[in-house]
Order: structure tokens, then sequence, then C-alpha cells
């Protein structure tokens, strides 16, 4: 009778801890408990003011108060979102089973007015973490990227926001120029301060050139920037030293596909994520039709667009190059039978399914070593062309520094 207590007793001491956290800028809000204390609506509320600091400690005390083994499972959530995953990373090294949460997946009731603050957002979190441990399909978790795989997209990403910057610069410029009669256009090489004049004939003021001599020495330097960091993604892409940079290489071999396109599909999609399915792959760049049926309705909502936007807008310009530049292989021939004498409208609409199913085919070449049917490779001498940016001029940086 002894023995058999004991090791009863030592099984319900070994049940999980459960750890919901609503991170703060300045603090943290928790809320703890394992099965017996969430059934009995008995959860602790922690405020954590140095957090890392304290959350060790924290667990320890808890597992204390309920009476949990200090060997017992650890189990946390938190939203994905500002603080990244350097968090969730921790964790784990600490030997605790973290989940991260998309913020748009926890389900509201959106009808009625409910109250909101840190310590009920902690409690539904603690929750949904028990639901799902406990086998209830409530939500899909927040993959975690390794730390490589997370650093190297970081070039590409930075590539895309120095560029959109840029366009922002030059636009500015465009309409400066433009409210003093000069008609300058975006493409072309930046103006000569000294030499512009207004529409009357007349020079400009100190003040308007000053300005107009800032812009374009920000965008020469962010051409500089934009160029080395392109220049690097092709060296990487030519000479690959990891199975992501090897993927690259493998992508942009297709007719059709250039370094921006392999580089970011191999780095953002198919370098560390799993998918089981062509389906969860188009589910998770959100190329996923959304019917709706009801009764006697039946009519298509178009696509989820639940995915990475850069990556669906990437996909279309990938499905608009490969109708150019791929015209004999079997998607190509698809799209023009279904949708080539059709209107505008539906050309535009098919060329959204061309992309859901070239995404589809490009997986099935990285993962399989399927080659779309029909597709062209490029010779070794046409690869991996280095890239400008638009409106990027051709004359040596350090000429056009010396210029404004």
């Amino acid at each position: 009778m002894t023995q058999t207590a004991t090791a009863s007793d030592s099984t319900c001491n070994n049940r999980p801890l459960y750890i919901g956290i609503d991170m703060g800028r300045d603090s943290w809000h928790l809320a703890l408990g394992d099965a017996r204390a969430i059934r009995d609506a008995h959860v602790d509320r922690k405020n954590l003011t140095s957090a890392k600091d304290c959350f060790l400690a924290e667990i320890a005390a808890a597992k204390e108060r309920f009476g949990v083994a200090t060997t017992a499972p650890v189990h946390v959530v938190y939203e994905a979102g500002r603080d990244g995953f350097w968090f969730a990373r921790w964790l784990r090294d600490q030997g605790f089973e973290c989940v991260l949460v998309d913020p748009a997946a926890i389900l509201v009731d959106r009808k009625a007015k409910r109250r909101k603050n840190d310590i009920i957002d902690a409690r539904a979190l603690l929750d949904l973490l028990i639901r799902h441990v406990t086998g209830d399909r409530v939500l899909q978790p927040v993959l975690v990227p390794p730390l490589e795989a997370e650093d190297a997209r970081q070039l590409g990403r930075l590539a895309r926001r120095l560029a959109k910057t840029r366009r922002s610069l030059a636009t500015r410029l465009q309409s400066l120029l433009w409210r003093q009669g000069i008609d300058w256009k975006y493409a072309r090489a930046l103006p000569d301060p000294s030499s512009l004049r207004t529409g009357d004939g007349r020079s400009l003021g100190p003040a308007l050139r000053q300005e107009v001599e800032i812009l374009c020495r920000q965008i020469v330097n962010l051409d500089g920037d934009i160029c080395r960091l392109e220049d690097e993604r092709t060296a990487q892409i030519r000479k690959p030293e990891t199975p992501t940079q090897q993927l690259a290489h493998d992508l942009e071999r297709l007719v059709g596909i250039g370094p921006v396109g392999s580089w970011t599909l191999a780095h953002e999609l198919f370098g560390w994520r799993e998918f089981k399915n062509a389906k969860k792959l188009g589910a998770f760049v959100g190329l996923s039709p959304m019917p709706f049926c009801s009764g006697t309705m039946d009519r298509d909502q178009g696509i989820s667009k639940a995915g990475p936007g850069p990556i669906r807008a990437l996909m279309v310009e990938l499905a608009w190059d490969w109708l150019r530049y791929q015209p004999d292989s079997d998607l190509s021939k698809w799209y023009q039978t279904r949708f080539g004498e059709t209107a505008k409208r539906s050309r535009r609409v098919g060329i959204v399914a061309l992309a859901r199913k070239l995404l589809v085919a490009l997986w099935r070449y990285v993962t399989r070593g399927v080659i779309p049917g029909g597709a062209r490779t490029k010779p070794d001498r046409h690869r991996a062309a280095a890239y400008r940016p638009c409106g990027v001029s051709s004359r040596p940086l350090a000429a056009r520094l010396a210029s404004v």
C-alpha cells in the first residue's frame, strides 16, 4: 500500500507546469498554474520587471507552491512579434517547451465588448497552451527559425528596405524639382544641382539647392550600399557554401528566375521550412483560394493573403517572367489555353493561379529534383548576372559622390 501510494504521488507531482506570458516593453505579465490548479480556477498572476533574471526563480517558486516536482516539464507560450525569437531559444536551452502564437490566430468575440488587459491576455494564452498540449488543435504554432537561417535572410530584407528608402527619396526629389518646373525622371541619372534651372530660367535658391544636394547624396550612398549587398548575394549564388545557398544556386539555373527570386525563395521559404504537401505550401504563402458556400450560395472570395506578402508578390512577378521566358513550358501552355484569349481581368486572375502552380513546381524541384515540365535551364555564362537597381548610374561611385 505504501509503495503504491508513493508511486501515485510521484506521478501526480510530475504533472506539467503551464505559463502564459504577455510581454511588454517594461514588464512581463505571467499566468502560472498546473492542471489541477487551473481546473480549480487557482492561477497565479505575476508581474516581472526584470524579466529574464527573475523568470527561473519564479518557475521554481511556482513549482513549490503548486506541489509540482522540480523535474516536472514546463510549457511556456507567448505571442510572436516585437520580441522576436531569442526568448524561445533561451527557453529551449533551459529545457522548457516553448510555443509561439501568432496574435492574429487567437479567436475572440468581435461582436461584443470584451475586457482586455495584460493579465487577461496572459490567462487567455495559458488556456490556449493547455488545450494545445492536451491535443486540442486550437492553434498553429509559429515556427522558430534556426539562428543561422534568421541571420542569413537579413541580407535580402535589408536590400529590400534600402531599395524602398531609395524610391522614397527619389520620389521626394522628383516632386521637389517638378514644383520648380524641372522634369526629372526617376530612371535618369541624378541631376547636377549647380546646372539646374527652373521653368522660367532661374537658378535654384540656396536653401532649395542645399536640399537637392542632400537628397542626391543620400541616394548615391544608398546606391552604393544596395550594390554591395547585391554583389554579395550574387557571389553567394555563384559559389554556394551552405545548403540554403545551394538551393538558391539550383533555382537560379531555371530560365526566368534571377538572383533576387532564387535567393529570396531559398532563404525565406525552402531553406529551413518543411511542408508536408502542396496544399500546406500554398496556404502558407496565402495563394490558396477561399470559397464561400452556404445553401444555394457558392462563390469565390479570392486568395487568402494570409502569408508573407513579399513572397506572394514575388511569386506573381515570377509568374509573369515565366510566361515571357518559358513560353514552351507546360505551365505556360496551361495558362495560354485557359486564360490566353480571355479579358484582361481574367488574365490577371489567372496569373495568381499560375503563381501557385509555379510555387508548387519549384518546391518539387528543390525537394525532389523534378524540373518543371518543358522548362529550360541557363548556360553557365548567363547565370547570376549582377543586379543594379533602377536609376543607378554606371559612373564609378567616387565620381558620383564628388559630383554632389
